[in-house]
């Protein structure tokens, strides 16, 4: 699934979007250890590779075999709201 999310040279979502899912996901997911975003001081900080590898390990936090909240929310980015490399 990640693959198929990740497709188009998408690194991760823009800020203010990445930051919506990033707060879901910390209200869903309470059980769950989650990174913060790479986001604010550490968008200007951070290659496109970490900050890849943050929303990748973000995703693997994310049950895409049932229906849920943070899956429909990723699964409906618009395209202009991705950040690409």
């Amino acid at each position: 699934m990640i693959d198929q999310i990740l497709i188009n040279n998408r690194v991760c979502p823009k800020p203010m979007i990445w930051n919506e899912l990033y707060k879901l996901m910390c209200k869903d997911l309470t059980e769950k250890n989650i990174s913060k975003p790479l986001i604010l001081a550490g968008w200007n900080f951070s290659s496109d590779i970490e900050k890849r590898n943050r929303f990748i390990e973000h995703l693997r936090l994310v049950d895409f075999n049932s229906e849920n909240k943070i899956k429909t929310f990723v699964l409906n980015i618009r395209e202009e709201d991705w950040y690409k490399g």
